[in-house]
């Protein structure tokens, strides 16, 4: 875990996280940031990359299914997302590479705005008025994406007991996306977790797997126009090296930000003293016990004499 040893330096840990955070997912703060900064202009840019079944498929405003995870909603919205979201980003990043993250987080995030904009349409023939409303719902954020890695997540060991968050409550791991949805739509989130829950679980049964891609093809991909920019942003994970979810503690900065406590080994043992074969005597006057052979110098002393 992050925080898991309480004797840690936490503000060196932070900062050697911050330092490491991959190529992509930098970009993707720095890009949610400074739409956000955007969006307090009187032009509304903002809402200019938004997904809406409307504006997507009436208007063939395609670009709309690439570009509305980078718009954050408020300042609220935007922080929660990127609480939730950059940590999980890192370790999947790390794990696939720059290039192949590149497309996953591409590629699903266009196939939910995609079906959402379908679904909505088709749901808003329906004479009812919520439902028509749907037409004009729009997208926006990263929790879509964040529920979908919430749910694989807590998959790979579904009986496992986690704590809700800060909440001293220990629930099975298979339960926790669900939790968290209902509680997150009672503050308001509610379709984008719903379908982030539906395609998390897509990828559980293997159904999306064709969006994660093959090592061959994602070294084709580093070599590509695609990713000319990726590859010269700080941190960029190359194919080749990835395949740790965690940073790596064989480096230098990491040995000198956080030094790896081992166990002492063990030193050799010392050699057992040997029993004292002789007598001993008592202090305070006692006459000197003799020893074993004390009677035999004393015959050998007597011999010398008469000699």
């Amino acid at each position: 875990m992050f925080f898991s040893d309480p004797n840690q330096d936490v503000g060196a840990r932070l900062k050697y996280w911050w330092q490491n955070i991959p190529a992509y997912t930098r970009l993707i703060l720095y890009i949610s940031i400074f739409v956000y900064i955007l969006s307090w202009l009187p032009i509304y840019i903002d809402y200019a990359f938004i997904s809406s079944p409307q504006l997507t498929l009436t208007s063939f405003q395609l670009w709309r299914l690439f570009t509305f995870p980078y718009v954050p909603i408020s300042i609220l919205d935007l922080i929660f997302e990127m609480i939730s979201f950059l940590f999980l980003s890192c370790k999947i990043e790390r794990k696939y590479g720059t290039s192949k993250y590149f497309m996953y987080f591409f590629i699903n995030n266009a196939l939910i705005a995609l079906s959402m904009s379908l679904i909505f349409m088709l749901i808003s023939c329906i004479p009812i008025d919520y439902l028509q409303g749907l037409a004009y719902y729009y997208l926006a954020g990263l929790w879509p994406i964040i529920m979908m890695e919430i749910v694989i997540r807590c998959n790979k060991n579904p009986e496992a007991s986690t704590q809700f968050f800060f909440i001293p409550i220990q629930i099975k791991s298979k339960y926790f996306p669900f939790v968290m949805t209902a509680i997150f739509c009672l503050l308001g989130v509610f379709w984008e977790l719903i379908f982030g829950l539906l395609f998390g679980y897509l990828h559980v049964y293997g159904i999306l797997k064709f969006t994660i891609l093959s090592d061959e093809f994602a070294s084709r991909l580093e070599d590509s126009v695609v990713c000319l920019g990726l590859r010269k942003l700080p941190h960029f994970i190359e194919n080749a090296m990835a395949g740790d979810e965690e940073l790596p503690s064989s480096q230098t900065t990491t040995q000198q930000a956080f030094p790896q406590v081992t166990s002492p080994q063990n030193p050799p043992s010392a050699p057992q003293p040997a029993p004292f074969s002789g007598q001993g005597y008592r202090l305070g006057g006692d006459e000197q016990s003799k020893g074993r052979n004390y009677d035999k110098l004393e015959e050998s002393a007597k011999e010398e004499e008469l000699f």
